[in-house]
C-alpha cells in the first residue's frame, strides 16, 4: 500500500486513502475538462460570428461585438458543485468508515486530550478538497479569461467584462 507521508493523520485510522485521493484528481479533472470544452465549443461558435467569407477570404465584420465571457464561460462550469457534493459525500464516508469492521470509532472516543480528533480526521482532508475546488473554479475562469483577452480582437470585445464577471460572481455567492 502506497502511503504519503504524513497525510495519514488526516484521516480515519487504516482507512486506504489513496484511492479517495485518485478519485477526487478524477472530479477536478473531469470539472475542468468539462468547463474548457464547453467554454471553448461556445467560443468557436461565438467567434466565427465576427468574420464573413469575401472571395475566400476571412473578414471582420465592421462593428462585431463579441458575446460576454460570463455568457460563454459559466454555463461549462457546473461540475465544481457536483465535486463540491463529492467532497460531501467523503466526509460521510470517513464518519461511517469509523463505525465499520475496524470499530475505530472506540478508539476515537478513547483519546482523552485530542475530542475533537473524530472530526479532524473525518473532516480536515473534505475541507482541504473543497478549498482546492474553489481555487481550481477560480484558476479556470482565470485561464479562460486570458484566452478570451488573448483571442478576442480589441474592437471586439464589449466594454466591461472583467466587472460583469465579478457581479456574476458575487450574484453566484448571493445564492449560495
Amino acid at each position: 500500500m502506497i502511503k504519503l507521508k504524513g497525510t495519514d493523520r488526516f484521516f480515519p485510522p487504516g482507512f486506504e486513502y489513496i484511492p479517495e485521493l485518485r478519485r477526487a484528481l478524477a472530479a477536478y479533472s473531469a470539472a475542468f475538462i468539462a468547463a474548457a470544452i464547453g467554454y471553448l465549443w461556445r467560443f468557436d461558435t461565438a467567434f466565427d460570428a465576427l468574420y464573413i467569407f469575401e472571395d475566400r477570404v476571412k473578414k471582420l465584420i465592421p462593428g462585431a461585438v463579441m458575446d460576454d465571457f460570463c455568457d460563454l464561460a459559466l454555463p461549462g462550469m457546473n461540475l465544481f458543485p457536483a465535486v463540491l457534493l463529492v467532497m460531501v459525500f467523503f466526509a460521510a464516508t470517513h464518519y461511517f468508515y469509523h463505525y465499520q469492521e475496524t470499530k475505530s470509532i472506540y478508539t476515537m472516543k478513547r483519546l482523552p486530550k485530542k475530542p475533537l480528533e473524530l472530526h479532524k480526521r473525518c473532516l480536515a482532508a473534505p475541507l482541504a478538497g473543497m478549498a482546492a475546488t474553489v481555487l481550481l473554479f477560480f484558476l479556470t475562469l482565470a485561464v479562460l479569461y486570458v484566452h478570451y483577452i488573448l483571442i478576442v480582437p480589441e474592437q471586439c470585445i464589449a466594454p466591461g467584462q472583467l466587472e460583469r464577471l465579478f457581479l456574476a460572481i458575487k450574484e453566484v455567492l448571493t445564492y449560495a
